[in-house]
């Protein structure tokens, strides 16, 4: 349920994204900021990281995997939900042409985005079964294996997942 807020975040982008495109726009003058926002990639995806960089210091809770208070894991979720929002706003609101956009529409990153979900939900069973499989110790300097390492599979199980089990 805490993920709720990150969902919704993309729920409220596509309802707004058909409402617009049926002709049925708010018309307000907050919608037409947030329109003129996700038409700029650059600045989306640059607030998107600053607001991580902000996530990622104390203001948010602790770095590890201690128990953050209920502020802190509040600021966190929420920030994330920002985050998220900034990262696919300009895949709604961006003009067709924007080199971005061209390039995420290449075959290859629309079927990544097919097996978006199932990378959400599969990543953290795959990222358990790695450290054990691999002896890494979470926050002990060997990230970039893992991270990389955990892709890679998690791509895999997804791919077989969405043969499997989605495409029927």
């Amino acid at each position: 349920p805490s993920y709720l807020t990150w969902f919704a975040v993309g729920i409220a982008l596509a309802m707004y994204d058909v409402r617009r495109r049926s002709g049925a726009s708010a018309g307000d003058r907050a919608s037409a900021i947030v329109e003129e926002i996700g038409r700029s990639t650059g600045l989306c995806w640059l607030a998107a990281g600053a607001l991580f960089v902000i996530a990622s210091t104390p203001i948010a809770g602790p770095a590890d995997l201690t128990p953050p208070t209920l502020g802190a894991a509040l600021t966190k979720n929420l920030l994330y939900a920002v985050i998220a929002g900034l990262v696919i706003l300009p895949g709604v609101f961006a003009p067709p042409d924007d080199r971005v956009i061209r390039v995420l529409s290449h075959r290859t990153f629309r079927h990544v985005g097919h097996l978006s979900y199932g990378l959400f939900c599969v990543h953290l069973i795959v990222l358990e079964l790695l450290t054990e499989w691999r002896g890494i110790a979470l926050f002990n300097g060997r990230g970039w294996e893992l991270f990389l390492l955990t892709m890679v599979c998690s791509l895999v199980v997804c791919e077989v997942l969405y043969r499997v089990v989605e495409v029927p």
